[in-house]
Formats: structure tokens, C-alpha cells, sequence
């Protein structure tokens, strides 16, 4: 089973690839406010980080929406969940029921999150310190340490 992740052992340096990748991916402009994955930045420790959908196996964000705008599909042997836009009206309570902050919402006011690329995650593929990972769990980190990991920073 396959999962996108952060490896805890690299640094991000903030070049944003991975967000104007997702973007163009998705999109076609490059334009980080239509990218599915963020990056962020902690003034106060000077240090950036990407906040992506770990794609939770009780769906939060799912449960929350009052409108049914997510679907769950099989990818690579994991059940991830999808945001279908035409439904979506912007309420917001799937960017607060997020608990990994990986919902956010469109300039046109449409939530936006990871849909793994299709099982080819173009975020991964452009981050030049690899810090964003895709792969199966069993040979890295396994999820309740990666999930741990993000809640306690």
C-alpha cells in the first residue's frame, strides 16, 4: 500500500516546486493558489514545510462535508478520498475538520486537496530534497509514526 508522506530526515528549503507542479499538473498555469499541496513557513524557526493529505482512513474531511462534494476511490491499494468540485460550495468545514491543515480553499472559493496525481504525484517527483515521499509504508516509516509525527509539530 502505497501513501504520500514527509520524510522527517530531510528538510524542505522552501523553493515551492512541489506546489507550482501540483498546480500546472491540475491546472495547467502555474499559480500556487491552485495547488493541492502548501507549503508553509514558520516565521518564528525560519523553517518551511509542505502540508499534504495523508488521506485518512476515517475521512474527516468527508464527514464534515454537508453536501457529499467527496468520494472515496481505490488507489494502490489504499482508499483515498477525492473532492468533486462541481459539488463543493466553499463552506469550509472539510478545511476545518482537516486535522493535518491539507485542505485549503481556491481563489474561486472551491476546496482543494491532494488527489495523488492519478498514483503519480507530481509534488514528489519535483522536490528537489525529497522530502515529500510516495511509497509503501512498510519500507519506510509506517503511518501511525508519520501521523504522530505531524501532530506533534
Amino acid at each position: 500500500m502505497k501513501l504520500l508522506y514527509l520524510d522527517k530526515k530531510k528538510d524542505c528549503v522552501g523553493c515551492r516546486l512541489c506546489e507550482l507542479a501540483c498546480s500546472f499538473v491540475h491546472e495547467k498555469v502555474f499559480n500556487p493558489e491552485l495547488s493541492r499541496v502548501v507549503v508553509f513557513k514558520n516565521e518564528a524557526e525560519g523553517v518551511d514545510r509542505p502540508q499534504i493529505c495523508y488521506h485518512c482512513t476515517n475521512h474527516p474531511c468527508k464527514k464534515a462535508c454537508p453536501v457529499n462534494a467527496f468520494e472515496t476511490r481505490l488507489m494502490d491499494g489504499k482508499e483515498i478520498v477525492i473532492i468533486n468540485q462541481e459539488k463543493c460550495t466553499g463552506c469550509g468545514l472539510c478545511i476545518k475538520a482537516c486535522p493535518f491543515n491539507a485542505i485549503h480553499l481556491s481563489p474561486t472559493g472551491i476546496a482543494l486537496k491532494c488527489d495523488l496525481c492519478g498514483g503519480e504525484p507530481e509534488c514528489v517527483k519535483h522536490c528537489p530534497t525529497g522530502i515529500i515521499r510516495y511509497g509503501d509504508k512498510s519500507k519506510d516509516l509506517n503511518i501511525k509514526e508519520i501521523v504522530d509525527r505531524e501532530k506533534s509539530t
